[in-house]
């Protein structure tokens, strides 16, 4: 309780934390090019040339599949094998999907701030995005604002959500969108019903999140 006179610091509204979270992940953003990243920027490359298989790149990544040509008999995954078949990303397509625009924007950068803003759009961003979900979701389960956000922060700052949230994968992606679908859900659970007893959209809202979610994952 602040004393007479005493001015109480400003509450971690929404706004603070998504701003808190995505600068944290700014600051600890590690633009790398092992074989997780790998799998993204050589689709990324692909998908900028109008295709799906990243041969010319494939042997940067060992998360890779081959798919041989039809009427070939044996199965050689080696890259020395491409002609007779594609390789294509080993990993779900999403993330690079959901980067396309900003790849296309920021191809003509240097390859270490391209690289750098891709990690900031496809996985710092997604990390603040999750933890305001989670403030969201706790809030519609009549949790207060203050807890609310130090819960986020939590999940945020101190799981493994953060280093994803750091590094070219997937994960933060998926984990932002689960706990928003997650909040469609709980935020209509206590909104009053529509006429004729409908209690709205939220559980297709949330249907529809949770069905991108498992296209990314």
């Amino acid at each position: 309780m602040s004393e007479p006179g005493e001015v109480s610091p400003p509450a971690l509204t929404g706004r603070r934390l998504f701003l808190a979270v995505f600068l944290v992940a700014a600051l600890l953003a590690a633009p790398r090019h092992d074989h997780n990243e790998n799998r993204t920027l050589d689709l990324l490359r692909a998908l900028e040339h109008g295709r799906l298989s990243i041969d010319e790149d494939a042997s940067n990544t060992s998360d890779r599949a081959w798919v041989p040509d039809a009427g070939t008999a044996s199965v050689d995954t080696s890259v020395a094998s491409a002609p007779r078949g594609h390789f294509y990303s080993g990993g779900s397509p999403g993330l690079a999907f959901a980067l396309l625009p900003v790849h296309e924007v920021a191809r003509f950068l240097p390859e270490s701030l391209h690289d750098l803003v891709l990690v900031l759009a496809g996985a710092a961003l997604p990390l603040a995005l999750g933890a305001l979900g989670v403030r969201r979701a706790l809030l519609a389960l009549a949790v207060s604002g203050e807890r609310a956000s130090g819960a986020a922060l939590v999940h945020a700052l101190a799981t493994l959500a953060l280093p994803f949230g750091t590094r070219l994968y997937a994960s933060s992606l998926v984990v932002a969108l689960v706990s928003w679908s997650l909040s469609l859900v709980l935020a209509r659970r206590g909104s009053p019903p529509k006429e004729g007893g409908r209690s709205g959209g939220g559980t297709r809202e949330s249907l529809g999140v949770s069905l991108l979610a498992g296209v990314l994952a």
